[in-house]
């Protein structure tokens, strides 16, 4: 088996986005990047990625949600972690029922990530 494919997506030029890809490339791991909309069409059915990771971090009209809701559909088997500032009951119990394996709060500790 050979190294783990990481799909990172993003809403916009984010931070967060950047900070994760280096810090999981500097830890030997495969990144790619897509935004939202070019997630929604190619990235998850084309690519064989092993885990998506959703960047949210200034996700206010819930952009993430509705694109972990179309990969579910896609793809019932990739795992997909979010990563987001708000971290509003509403909002974890929202991506969870959609389908979403894990929710990050930023900030968070990098060592948490791995």
């Amino acid at each position: 088996m050979g190294q783990p494919k990481i799909l990172i997506a993003e809403g916009e030029d984010d931070i967060l986005c950047k900070f994760m890809k280096n810090f999981l490339r500097s830890n030997g791991l495969t990144v790619s990047e897509a935004h939202y909309k070019a997630l929604l069409q190619t990235h998850v059915q084309e690519e064989n990625i092993d885990l998506l990771l959703l960047c949210a971090a200034h996700d206010a009209n819930g952009e993430a949600l509705k694109v972990a809701r179309s990969v579910r559909r896609q793809n019932r088997s990739v795992p997909i972690i979010m990563v987001a500032e708000n971290s509003a009951e509403e909002n974890v119990i929202a991506a969870f029922r959609i389908g979403v394996n894990d929710y990050f709060k930023y900030p968070f500790k990098k060592r948490r990530s791995i």
